[in-house]
């Protein structure tokens, strides 16, 4: 038996590792560590568009918090075995290229690794036809388009807290209640002209812009303005989310158009309604009716290579929008192509002198033989999508209703 001061050494041994004595910086280090872990989250989207006969596919994106290792990433699920991905760098291509005629989606799921935590997300990989957005656009029947004046605002709290809209062409078109009818009457018949106009159209495009705006999930054009409260990412302040989702999941949106205060109108208001209305047809419509040519999830898309071309030759700097990078790479890989698609269309138009005279060192063409000679690409695009479906509105059109 030990004497009492040999026990007394042995508890007092005990209670000190007990308490963290002798130190204690690895255990207290360790589990400090593991507080902190944090399981990855996914920001890539859980679909790809890819055409066929082609391999790549796109990058998986994912981050994990207070971790400093490489994350890893991995697949599993159906139709693994058919696809590759990097494990460091999450880039996913077929093993061979997919074939529409033989199989055109595939299903795997995606895993993401921070040591022991792992965050999965199933993907569905639709293959597109390669012929797919050539044979859309056909020439039929001339079909007009009814100008729109106040007598089609509709009033309600249907979508508070949208108070008034119109829906023409497919598009539901909203205002808040501080927005002027006439501002809604206006954007809506801006958005007739870009249409057709008086002129209607005979492009079987225009019809299929039109459906798929008001099929599966329907498009919302919001309004707001100056004297009102400001947007804010999923919601308006001053009001619930719920009231503002009161879409639901069935409706699609993109972003806001401003009606502006008397002292900012003519030039500024024009630039915002032209903006806002392409952001709209190019994001939720042209995705739609050209799959393949205007997918802005693809890195081999058109649209996709025709705004890289843009940014290597110096024409379009993107350093504005870093911030957004940073906190979201899938938004900012979006936006950047939303808001080249609205410069490069309305250059081509050679609206943009007069409508966005002031784009400085983001944007430095100005003249439609600038697209023809300097962006090959997107004229190819151009000629190819948006010249026989949309028009560029009248300039003294505008004016006379924004001015």
């Amino acid at each position: 038996m030990k004497s009492l001061p040999h026990q007394i050494l042995i508890l007092s041994i005990i209670f000190l590792k007990a308490c963290g004595g002798g130190g204690g910086g690895a255990d207290a280090k360790t589990v400090a560590a593991v507080a902190q872990a944090v399981a990855p989250v996914i920001s890539s989207a859980n679909s790809f568009n890819v055409s066929e006969n082609q391999t790549s596919i796109g990058t998986a994106l994912a981050t994990a918090a207070n971790y400093s290792s490489a994350l890893s990433y991995s697949l599993s699920g159906t139709d693994a075995d058919a696809i590759s991905i990097n494990s460091s760098t999450g880039v996913m291509t077929f093993n061979s290229a997919p074939d529409f005629e033989t199989k055109n989606s595939y299903a795997v799921k995606l895993n993401v690794a921070a040591g022991s935590l792992i965050t999965s997300q199933d993907i569905t990989i639709s293959i597109f036809d390669d012929d797919s957005d050539n044979f859309l656009c056909t020439t039929g029947v001339l079909t007009s388009l009814n100008a729109i004046d106040s007598s089609n605002v509709i009033s309600g709290n249907t979508y508070s807290p949208f108070e008034k809209h119109i829906k023409y062409g497919g598009l539901l078109i909203v205002a808040l209640p501080d927005n002027t009818e006439t501002f809604l009457v206006d954007v809506t018949n801006t958005y007739r002209d870009i249409l057709g106009g008086d002129s209607g159209y005979t492009s079987s495009c225009v019809d299929s812009l039109i459906a798929q705006f008001d099929t599966n999930k329907k498009v919302v054009q919001r309004i707001w303005t100056a004297l009102g409260p400001r947007p804010a990412e999923g919601g308006l302040e001053g009001n619930t989310t719920e009231n503002f989702e009161a879409f639901g999941e069935n409706y699609e949106t993109t972003d806001f158009i401003k009606e502006l205060q008397e002292s900012d109108a003519g030039q500024p208001q024009i630039n915002e309604v032209i903006e806002h209305i392409l952001h709209t047809i190019t994001v939720k419509g042209f995705s739609r009716v050209f799959p393949t040519k205007w997918d802005q999830s693809n890195t081999n898309s058109d649209i996709y290579l025709s705004m890289q071309e843009a940014i290597n030759k110096g024409y379009y700097d993107i350093s504005s929008y870093d911030d957004v990078k940073a906190s979201d790479p899938t938004g900012h890989k979006e936006l950047i192509q939303q808001e080249f698609a609205y410069m490069a269309i309305l250059t081509a138009w050679g609206l943009k002198p007069q409508v966005w005279p002031d784009s400085g060192a983001e944007w430095t063409l100005s003249t439609t033989n600038d697209i023809q000679t300097k962006l090959p690409l997107f004229w190819k695009l151009y000629e190819e999508t948006v010249k026989d479906l949309l028009i560029p509105p009248k300039l003294s059109d505008l004016q006379t209703r924004f001015n």
